[in-house]
């Protein structure tokens, strides 16, 4: 029976995943050996060098035509390279949640401004790594382990939460705008707003006190950063608000239309109404035969006329648009001052006098007529013996004719309204009576009555 002989026999033995292998001879007809790979040598694993994958790196063994790679004990590839990129190794994890988050609490009226610290993100956890080189004969001695492990994935952008829902994501800048926040409103209304009532000849002024604005409402934010592995966890919440809108100025309302406007808290009103000429004169009065030589005027002044009164409101104005109305408030503009006064008599200018007078004498109205026929004109006929008694009504004495009389006062606006009054001088008073006997004056008296002690006597008595 011939002789057998069993040149190579290879027994593998799986050691957690490793395999090794041992040579064996046997006897018989002819001699014969196996020659495994050497060890590889200076195995390196990366240890976060890259978030895609851990590079694991050796020296090649003599005797090797290919390596096989080892993770955690489980082949993962036969290659005839001496580089080794591990994609499958565990990634980092997502971002952590960002630090100190800030809301900009209203200092910006334009916007709400977010800050935070940069979220860190958790590398990969540890493998360990080994090669074994592999030839037609077998797999030899694995080498030496060595740790890698992949970086964590960069943050590549925030999730910003406004009141709970998602608002916008940006990119790995750790700060936001939000402008679409909501805005404060529009100005409270003015208070205290007063006008002037006939101070101004001018003009109406007009003073109030500061309008407000409110911020706006209060907003919830949270922040949370994400990477290739996803989103990572959110901050606590921190509430912010954007600043009040600016006081931009004040729109000044004259009988509920819009007049001009004003940056400060006064506005003079020059368009308001002028008050227009003056009214008539008071009182005004003309003597009636009070005076032989003249007709005396006399009157007071009118009243300064106002201006039309004007309905006054104010109302503050910001970015976002015109606020509530202050209360309203009446004005109006002073009359002018009395220049002077126009007298007319019987419609004729009969002169003009200063503001500050209120009388005027008219010595050139027409006087008295002269006296009229005195009447019950009685002589004693042979009553007395040694005169003639002479009585007589007084004579009556006409007054001058009467006038019209009209006072108006005048002003830079012009000649205002009329007072009238009818006036007249009184008559001369009687001086004397001229007395004639038989057609020959005799005599002037001054009382209505006369004794002619020089009238012709009585004869004497003829006896027979």
């Amino acid at each position: 029976m011939p002789l057998i002989t069993l040149r190579h026999a290879i027994h593998a033995v799986s050691m957690g995943g490793l395999l090794t292998f041992a040579a064996c001879s046997g006897g018989g007809g002819g001699g014969g050996s196996t020659s495994l790979p050497d060890v590889p040598t200076g195995l390196t694993a990366s240890d976060g060098t890259s978030a895609d994958s851990v590079n694991v790196e050796w020296t090649g063994a003599s005797g090797a035509d290919t390596y096989r790679v080892f993770r955690d004990g489980v082949l993962l590839d036969e290659i005839a390279n001496l580089v080794f990129q591990d994609i499958g190794a565990t990634a980092g994890g997502v971002p952590s949640a960002p630090g100190s988050l800030l809301a900009s609490d209203g200092s910006n009226p334009d916007a709400i401004e977010l800050t935070w610290n940069a979220a860190t993100v958790p590398d990969g956890p540890e493998h360990e790594y080994v090669v074994q080189g592999v030839n037609a004969d077998g797999a030899g001695e694995a080498s030496t382990s060595d740790l890698g492990y992949r970086v964590g994935f960069p943050v590549s952008g925030y999730e910003v939460q406004r009141d709970g829902v998602l608002l916008t994501t940006i990119g790995a800048e750790v700060e936001f705008s939000d402008d679409s926040a909501a805005s404060g409103s529009a100005p409270d209304a003015p208070a205290l707003l007063a006008a002037t009532d006939g101070l101004h000849l001018e003009k109406v002024a007009l003073t109030w006190s500061a309008a407000t604005s409110q911020p706006g409402a209060v907003q919830s934010y949270s922040v949370r950063g994400t990477n290739a592995s996803g989103a990572g966890t959110l901050t606590t919440p921190v509430n912010g608000r954007r600043a009040p809108f600016p006081i931009l100025g004040y729109q000044v309302l004259r009988d509920s239309a819009i007049l001009g406007s004003s940056l400060g808290l006064s506005f003079d009103d020059f368009s308001a109404t002028p008050a227009g000429v003056p009214g008539a004169p008071v009182d005004f009065e003309a003597t009636n035969a009070g005076f032989t030589s003249k007709v005396v005027l006399s009157w007071d002044a009118p009243d300064a006329p106002a201006g039309a009164a004007h309905e006054y409101t104010v109302r503050a104005f910001n970015a976002a648009g015109p606020g509530a109305p202050s209360n309203e408030e009446a004005g109006s503009r002073a009359g002018d001052p009395i220049d002077e006064y126009e007298v007319f008599r019987d419609g004729v200018l009969l002169a003009t006098v200063n503001q500050s007078t209120l009388s005027l004498d008219d010595l050139t109205a027409d006087a008295g007529g002269v006296p009229a026929t005195p009447t019950n004109v009685a002589a004693s006929d042979a009553q007395f013996v040694n005169r003639v008694a002479l009585t007589w009504s007084a004579s009556t004495v006409p007054p001058g004719d009467s006038h019209a009389y009209e006072v108006r006062a005048v002003n830079a606006d012009g000649a205002g309204l009329v007072a009238i009054d009818d006036g007249h001088r009184a008559g001369f008073p009687v001086d004397e009576y001229q007395i004639l006997r038989d057609g020959v004056p005799l005599v002037d008296v001054t009382s209505a009555s006369y004794d002619d002690l020089t009238a012709s006597a009585g004869g004497v008595l003829l006896t027979a």
